[in-house]
């Protein structure tokens, strides 16, 4: 049941881990044109969103190919750190090039990172009981994402910069990754499953 799960830690863990990396990912798109703008110019800085955006529907499709076989919660901490690991290259080095490149691997992160969490509840929760669960854990992640685009702009105006809100964030989603990897569980027979991707 639904009071049965926030008694759980394992459903907290999932909760948390996905509030704190969509606060930053959310937090991260939104500013993506400003961020790179000045050094890219308003087109570059549409092309390179746009490649973005191809690159999160290549994790997509990746993720609905391989879902059935790996488990979801390294799978989702490692596109977590891969999202802190972006971030902080961007932090470290502002040149063009890292810009994009680091861009492009954070955006392949992004429809991994947005999916997971339903597909880990529905996996450790079963299917019965996704609808009430899934919707707990919602509510918070969604609450918690909302303050992003504001944080990364409060940051952002401290600081007159960038680099600093990008390696607050870096830490943020490092914070994520080990959060969600700390509720992992020995694989059993319900987890040996096949779940298809919702």
């Amino acid at each position: 049941t639904r009071s049965q799960a926030l008694r759980s830690g394992s459903f907290w863990r999932v909760a948390v881990a996905f509030a704190l990396a969509l606060t930053i990912q959310i937090g991260f798109l939104t500013h993506h044109v400003t961020l790179t703008a000045p050094a890219l110019g308003a087109a570059g800085a549409g092309l390179l969103v746009s490649g973005a955006g191809l690159t999160a529907l290549s994790g997509r499709i990746l993720l609905a190919k391989i879902v059935d076989r790996v488990d979801v919660r390294l799978l989702g901490g490692a596109m977590m750190l891969l999202q802190a690991v972006s971030l902080a290259i961007m932090a470290a080095w502002p040149g063009n090039d890292v810009l994009i490149g680091a861009s492009l691997s954070f955006g392949f992160t992004v429809g991994m990172v947005t999916t997971l969490s339903p597909v880990i509840i529905r996996r450790e929760f079963g299917a019965l009981s996704f609808g009430a669960i899934y919707g707990a854990a919602a509510t918070l992640i969604q609450f918690t994402s909302a303050f992003g685009p504001g944080l990364f702009g409060v940051l952002r105006d401290a600081f007159a910069s960038y680099r600093p809100g990008l390696a607050a964030a870096a830490l943020v989603n490092t914070v994520a990754a080990l959060v969600l990897v700390s509720g992992r569980r020995s694989p059993g027979p319900a987890t040996r499953t096949p779940d298809p991707c919702p």
